[in-house]
């Protein structure tokens, strides 16, 4: 929407895209963003797996008590890892999509 001049809502835009390019400028770019998808996916599994077992159990007493910092810790760096990868496929992706509408 921002690539338009002037306000329009996400539906006037989508009927705008439609009109102009038809139902395949939506997709255009979902190839890019699928190939990003499974590494970054992988990753984020990866990390979050081997964050546990090497973070969790330096936490945990003999009492069993939960720190859920150790668990933030682990989601946190998992979700860094995963954003790594993915968000120069996103930004190539929305590239793609918006290219015929500023460079002709």
């Amino acid at each position: 929407m921002q690539v338009f001049k002037g306000k329009y809502s996400a539906m006037e835009t989508a009927r705008k895209l439609y009109k102009n390019e038809g139902i395949l400028k939506f997709w255009r770019g979902a190839s890019v963003l699928a190939s990003g998808c499974i590494p970054a996916h992988a990753l984020y599994f990866s990390v979050y797996e081997l964050s546990k077992l090497q973070l969790l159990p330096k936490f945990h007493d003999t009492n069993d008590k939960v720190y859920p910092y150790a668990y933030a810790l682990t989601g946190a760096l998992a979700t860094s890892m995963h954003d790594l990868v993915l968000t120069p496929f996103d930004s190539r992706s929305f590239c793609l999509l918006i290219r015929r509408l500023t460079f002709g």
